[in-house]
This record gives structure tokens, sequence and C-alpha cells, in this order.
């Protein structure tokens, strides 16, 4: 990957008619940060959906199975699970769909709210509306087989029909047809109208089964998919659903013994974020299902194509909407797509967020977009690792922002208690040699408590404070870099991580490793974010901002000084080092840590932001670097000089 360097700005020009206002450039902006912009129906589905081949193949893959079962798309908000699912299907809203070619009812809930206007409050409500609705639902799939196959019905309403339709319900579910209230023994036709008074769910799922396994009927597969439940109110309404949705899948496969030719095949797709399917697991609902990670997110560049092809022919101002698309695909595809997959990693692959940081950088006139000096109605954008970095952290002021809601936190978490300021980054890099198999939703996992009792055996109990360590992981959990798994039950939200929770890194969490190791940014802020909270009362150019210093052509001083807040931090993982030589725990770890020392992957990032700056040559920065360099190797060789 070829980086350019930070002296030279990629500049983009964009023409502006009367004025330099950004405001000119939000209309096709909107159009192209809009995800719901398009997508109508299944012809500009197609058009715009970049597919994701591993997801839709694994979906795919459930039209092609005999056999019964259930999968769970896993994937954060706003990744695509839907968009996935459709294109996959060929499927746009909730029509039943009859697939010819697989054999397959397709039967879709895409769920976008309230079922209806029942108080959510009252509980027997909310059971009969679901109920109520997905009845509704079952007898539109009953009626889809009907028109695609008359002979289905008249098949049903026949002598032999209702035989065989009183007998399915008899061996599956005989309950229903009782009367309680009848003192005179019913005859068969008056206890089929009994399940219908009694049970209408029943009653049509049974129809249903009746039609799926009927030799007439060339459709012996039915895929029932949930997607969206997160919209629905609240989690008992979504566990509701979720509930009722199985029994239905558990009626249909309550089937007595068949021919070959009459064999019905049931498949359900539950499509959730993580938490509902934490949540899930720790209720009664038991899925026993097969696991399908959404891993990859869109790539933009095509995204970007796709909707510039779609454009309306007569659409005004092309010279704008051709400016807004070049910038956008200027910065999705810079750097081999760097920005643009660290923006995504960041937000946990939520496009939706991911358009509004997109919008937030370029709309950031202090970093990315600065209106021309030269030429009246241009805004030049500088696109570059300082650039976007930046317009990521500050939002629209000039030093760093530490916020817990912010993007890119402080990994150091305290800078003022010098004792454990590498803690975080321990923490950070106990979990990156670990990185194997899928961690992205916490498939793989480490206990809070075996963290504690892994840092404790390794530095010793009375150098690690418990509850100091605690308090280090629950921030990073509370800034995202770290999350709990899929296989927790523990609801996100609701208080601080306990010993017994399983943890692991997330995308965000390696993402922000990766960046501190590629270029000096994140180094930089942080320095600010020390220096200017406690210190800003000090006079002296060390105390200055990288923005300040920047505007000041002093670029050399701001690496020595992020050089020496390196050397700080050597000096207390020497000593960390020491600690666990004597400890006789030094193997554990290089083990656990590694054996590059975690200030050679801070340094590493300053020394490509130098290389990238032309300032190599400084005779200052490079005995500086030469000094951490020594330090970094006596760090290494501790071991064999003990």
């Amino acid at each position: 990957m070829k980086l350019a360097k930070i002296n030279q700005l990629a500049i983009n020009h964009t023409s502006i008619p009367s004025s330099s206002s950004f405001d000119r450039l939000k209309r096709p902006f909107n159009y192209f940060l809009n995800p719901d912009a398009g997508n109508k129906n299944i012809t500009e589905l197609n058009q715009c959906c970049i597919a994701d081949e591993k997801t839709e193949g694994a979906l795919k893959e459930l039209l092609y199975e005999n056999m019964d079962s259930i999968a769970v798309l896993i994937g954060y908000q706003g990744s695509g699970k839907s968009t996935d699912i459709r294109h996959s299907y060929q499927i746009m809203n909730d029509a039943i769909k009859l697939d010819k070619e697989h054999k397959a009812v397709i039967f879709p809930s895409f769920f976008r709210g309230v079922v209806s206007g029942t108080n959510i409050k009252d509980v027997s409500a909310v059971f009969s509306d679901i109920r109520n609705d997905l009845a509704k639902k079952i007898c539109a799939v009953c009626e889809a087989l009907e028109d695609e196959i008359p002979a289905l019905t008249s098949n049903f309403v026949s002598d032999g029909g209702k035989e065989k339709f009183f007998e399915l319900i008899k061996q599956t579910n005989p309950k229903v047809l009782a009367n309680i209230h009848s003192l005179e023994k019913e005859d068969k036709e008056q206890k089929v109208a009994n399940a219908y008074k009694n049970d209408y769910f029943i009653y049509i799922a049974t129809k249903l089964k009746y039609y799926l396994s009927n030799p007439l009927c060339s459709y012996h597969k039915i895929l029932i998919i949930l997607d969206d439940i997160e919209s629905l109110p609240d989690y008992g309404y979504q566990e509701q659903t979720v509930s009722q949705y199985m029994r239905l899948y558990s009626c249909l496969r309550n089937l007595p013994v068949m021919d070959e030719s009459e064999k019905v095949y049931v498949n359900m797709l539950l499509s959730v974020r993580p938490l509902t399917y934490r949540l899930l697991r720790k209720t009664k609902i038991q899925i026993n299902a097969r696991n399908i990670y959404k891993l990859e997110s869109v790539n933009l560049k095509k995204y970007f194509q796709k909707k510039y092809t779609l454009l309306p022919s007569n659409i005004k101002e092309k010279e704008e909407w051709k400016s807004a698309y070049d910038i956008l695909v200027h910065l999705s595809e810079k750097f081999e797509g760097k920005y643009a997959n660290m923006i995504k990693k960041l937000v946990y692959m939520n496009i939706r967020e991911t358009f509004k940081v997109y919008y937030d950088i370029l709309s950031n006139f202090t970093w990315i977009a600065r209106e021309s000096s030269i030429h009246e109605g241009i805004i030049e954008y500088t696109i570059n690792n300082i650039t976007v970095i930046r317009a990521l952290a500050c939002n629209a002021d000039k030093v760093y922002y530490n916020d817990i809601g912010g993007l890119i936190p402080n990994i150091f978490y305290d800078t003022v208690d010098k004792e454990n300021l590498l803690l975080g980054l321990y923490i950070v890099s106990y979990f990156v040699q670990k990185q194997h198999g899928i961690w992205k939703y916490g498939e793989n996992t480490v206990s809070v408590r075996k963290i504690c009792e892994d840092f404790q055996d390794i530095f010793g109990k009375e150098k690690i404070n418990q509850a100091k360590l605690m308090e280090h992981i629950n921030y990073l959990y509370e800034v995202g870099i770290l999350n709990v798994s899929i296989k927790e039950q523990f609801e996100d939200g609701k208080g601080k991580l306990m010993e017994s929770n399983l943890i692991y890194l997330s995308s965000k969490g390696c993402e922000i490793w990766s960046m501190l190791s590629a270029d000096s940014v994140l180094m930089e802020m942080y320095r600010e974010d020390f220096y200017l909270k406690y210190d800003r009362q000090e006079n002296g150019e060390q105390f200055l901002s990288s923005y300040e210093l920047m505007n000041l052509n002093k670029q050399s001083l701001l690496f020595l000084l992020v050089y020496e807040m390196i050397y700080e931090l050597c000096l207390i993982e020497k000593v960390q080092i020491e600690m666990t030589i004597n400890n006789g725990t030094y193997g554990k770890y290089l083990s656990w840590f590694g054996s590059e020392p975690i200030v050679g992957h801070l340094k590493k990032g300053v020394d490509n932001s130098i290389a990238y700056s032309g300032n190599s040559g400084d005779w200052k920065i490079m005995e500086c670097s030469q000094k951490l360099n020594q330090i970094i190797d006596e760090m290494k060789n501790l071991y064999l000089n003990n």
C-alpha cells in the first residue's frame, strides 16, 4: 500500500456555481448517503445491492437442505442483514413467495414496529395480538397456495379431504376438536368447526400442513423468516413474537408418519442483533440453531458507483452531483479503502452510522473542507491520515474530543494515573494475542475473572489492584473497545461488568489498536488529552496542541513531543517486565502480550508519520528515535541479561 506524505495533500476541487457554502452540496450528499434512496422494489434492490457472497451463500443453502432446521443470522444493527435476506431470496416485503426452482414456500415477516395498537402493558392482549397477526399471515400462505394450485381447494372441501383433515388434527392436536360445553357426541364436521372456533391458530396451521403434505402440492418445503424484531416496542413483545413463530415451526413439524412424496421440510430463519440473541438465550425460548454471522460490510466505493449510475438523466446541476460523487469515491478508495474500512469497524459495520460519519467528515471545515482562497466558489477537500482521523475524533473542534460517546476514545483511560497508565493497553494487547476464529460477535471470549487471574498471576497480586483492573475493563467496555459475548446472559447498559461476564475485543477495539501503529495521530491526540486537560495553565510549546504546532510550522517538535511521551511509557513498561522476570512469570508475559514491547507498537505509528512527512533526516528526531530503540531493545533483552 503506497501512502502519500502528510504534506502531500490530496485535494478535490468542488465547483459550486454561486457560493462556496457547503449547503450547495447537501442535496447530492443526502442522496448518496441515504441507504433508503431507491430500493423500493426488487428491480431497484438488485440494481443497488452489493452482495455479501459469504452471507448470501449461507442463506441460500437453507433452500437446498432436505431437513428441518433453524438458522440465526447474527449481525450488528445496520450491517445489512435485511438487504442480504431480501437479495438472497428475491423478496421485498411480507408477500408470500412460491419458489418453483427450490419447490419452497418463502414466508417472510419483516417487522417494522407495532403490529397493531394493542396496549403493550397488557400481556394477554399482546399475546392475542401477535397470535392473531400470525394466524392471518398463515392464512395468506394457504390462499397463495390455493391461487397457485386450485385443485388444493377442491380437494380440501371434498369428503375425502375433510376426512383426511380431521384425521390430521386428531393425530397432531386432538384437544382443539373438543367442545367441553356439549353433552352430546358431535360428528367430525362439528369437531372441525370446534377447532376453528377454539384455536384458529392451530386450525389454520394444520390446514397449511395439509396443503404442504398433499401430493397435489408441488411445494414441500417452507422457509419462515423473521427479521427486524428489534423494531417491536419492547423486549416482551419481541420475545412473545419469536415464541409464537417457534410454535408455528414446531406445529408444522408435528406430522404423522408419511410417504416420501408427502414429506414436508420446515426451515426457520431468525435475523437478530447480538444483544437480542443474548436476551433470547436467557429466556424459556431454546434456540438450538446454527449461527450465520454477518462478517462483511458493503464495499462503499461500489455502492456509490451503483447509485451514481441510477441517477435520472434529466437531473439538474450535474457538475455538483459529479463532484459530490467524486469526493465520496475518493474518500472510500483512498489508501486501498483504508478510511472506509476504518469507519465501518469503528461503528460495528452500521451502514447508516457510517454514512452519518461520512457526512460529518465532509462537512468539517476545520480539518477536511476548506474554502479556497484563490478560486471563488471552490471547496478544497484535504483527505489524509491527519484530517480524516481528526475529523472523526474532534467533532468541529481543533483539539481532541475525548468523550464516552466519542468515536475514538482514549485507550489510556486515566492519563494522570502514571502507575497504571499502560493497563488499558495491556488489556487490549492481551486480546490481540488471542485473535483467532470468530471474535467479531464474541463466539470466542475470555471471562473477566480469567483476565483478573492472569494479570495478578503475571504481575503479582500486590502490584495489580483488582478494583483498578476492573475499573479499566469497565471503561473499555463502556467506550465500546470491549464487548460482551453473544453467549452471555447480560443486558447491555444494565450496570457494570461482573467477574463472570464473558468479553472480547470488539471491531472498534481492534481498529484502534491497528491505528496506533499506523501513524502518530492517535498518540498526538492522547498527548493533548493529558497536557491540554491537566497542564494547560503551563506555558511553553510543549503544551500546544498538534494543530497549533502545525500552524507554527513546528512539525518536528510535534514528533519529538510524542516520542518523549512514548519514552515515559517505556520506563513504565520496563519496570513491568523486570517485575515479571523477578516473579518468574516472564514466559507467561510473552505468551499473553507478545515478544514486541507495547511501546514498540506505539513507536511504529510515529515512525510511519515521520517517514510520510519527510522528517526522517532531522537530527533531533533521529537521536530521539535511536534513544527509544535502545530502551526497547533493552526490554527485549532484559531476560537474557538477568
